[in-house]
């Protein structure tokens, strides 16, 4: 179990010095294993590392060699990115970075939260800086910390640690099942709605504003592009937080899993849905709200299920009649075979927690299928030594 700390150091007008060369030269040997991978269509990190090292290690000699190595992982793990992106049919081009981030490791740098300290390695040395931890970040005090990046933000730096713990035992006496969606964010099978009309009206302001201001196009205006931009990001990022802990909190109170769909690749499934859904869909952080819930769900002891979600908007709850016409409306479902009649979100939230029950069951039957034919196996093997053992 992992979590992430972001800390705002403090630190004396050298080590900044020392901090910002760093990065620069930290910058500028990505760029350059990036280059490389690209013109040679090198993806694989041993190779790039025995190609790129030994220049980068004689052309920036005051960068300590494991921030050499850090940078080459960095860069390897880009281009596969843009690779993967390349095989989904999307445009890309050769990663780069104007200010890359620097990743530090157990042999570059060491860390104490309950002090505040932590020590850096830079071309100038070891730097030493300080930095408060946040009251919410308290109770990762006792975390082993892992690796850590160092960011630089509007002209403070930021280091983000990575913490780890030993996940607890979890506890499970049921599911709840959990609906995605656009005009309901989710809907639990609980009856929990989370709206989304403050959400959507945020979405069309911002395209809105962003169209004219692309229409526009003088630097103000591209100024104020990225200044919404970081904006919308923050908006979604906070009401993911609050829709998954709201759903933590809830399966946690309950003892109950948490079943969610599977929407990875949402946005290429979605081509016989309207070009205002087709938006909407890809306009928001799917993605980032489960990995919000299974971080916190982690935390409280709580299981996160992953079931596929292919027509639980179509099935009936209650018989199992499935029908493209039983959804009458974006808010309403009537089963054409049992008539019943609900909300078409909370019927979802209903399929989806009947299907992660199916599949929990059919997991538990194959683990005592094979406990059986394990215990099979040991007692002939048993009878067999004892027969050899009187012959």
């Amino acid at each position: 179990m992992k979590a992430t700390l972001r800390l705002k150091l403090h630190m004396s007008p050298e080590a900044s010095t020392a901090l910002n060369e760093t990065m620069r030269q930290f910058t500028a040997c990505f760029n350059a294993v990036c280059f490389h991978g690209w013109e040679s269509g090198e993806r694989n990190g041993v190779r790039l590392h025995h190609a790129t090292y030994p220049p980068l290690r004689q052309r920036f000699d005051r960068l300590p060699s494991q921030l050499v190595v850090s940078s080459r992982v960095k860069a390897t793990e880009a281009l596969k990115s843009v690779e993967e992106r390349h095989k989904q049919g999307r445009k890309v081009s050769c990663p780069h970075s104007d200010i890359c981030p620097i990743r530090y490791d157990a042999r570059s740098y060491w860390i104490t939260l309950s002090a505040g300290t932590a020590s850096l390695a830079t071309v100038c040395g070891r730097a030493s800086v300080t930095f408060h931890v946040p009251d919410y970040c308290q109770r990762y005090a006792d975390w082993k910390p892992c690796s850590a990046d160092l960011c630089l933000y509007k002209g403070a730096f930021f280091l983000h640690v990575v913490v780890e713990a030993e996940v607890p035992e979890p506890v499970c006496e049921g599911v709840i099942g959990v609906d995605l969606g656009i005009a309901e964010i989710a809907v639990d099978s609980d009856g929990n709605s989370y709206s989304g009309e403050t959400v959507k009206s945020m979405r069309r302001r911002v395209k809105r504003i962003r169209k004219l201001l692309q229409k526009r196009g003088t630097k103000s205006a591209k100024r104020h592009l990225q200044k919404i931009d970081r904006k919308q990001s923050r908006f979604v990022r906070d009401v993911n937080h609050v829709v998954s802990k709201s759903l933590v909190c809830s399966a946690s109170q309950s003892r109950k899993a948490l079943a969610l769909e599977e929407l990875t690749n949402i946005r290429d499934r979605a081509d016989t849905v309207s070009r205002e859904t087709r938006w909407l869909l890809g306009n928001w952080a799917f993605l980032q709200l489960r990995q919000f819930t299974e971080y916190k769900a982690q935390s409280k002891r709580v299981p996160v299920i992953t079931v596929d979600p292919r027509n639980t908007s179509r099935i009936c709850s209650r018989c199992g009649y499935c029908d493209k016409a039983n959804r009458r409306s974006q808010s309403q479902f009537q089963c054409l075979q049992c008539g019943l009649t609900i909300n078409a979100d909370l019927n979802a939230a209903l399929n989806v927690k009947t299907r992660a029950e199916n599949d929990a069951e059919g997991l538990a039957s194959s683990r005592r299928v094979l406990s059986d034919g394990l215990l099979c196996r040991e007692e002939v093997q048993a009878s067999d030594q004892a027969q050899a053992l009187r012959l």
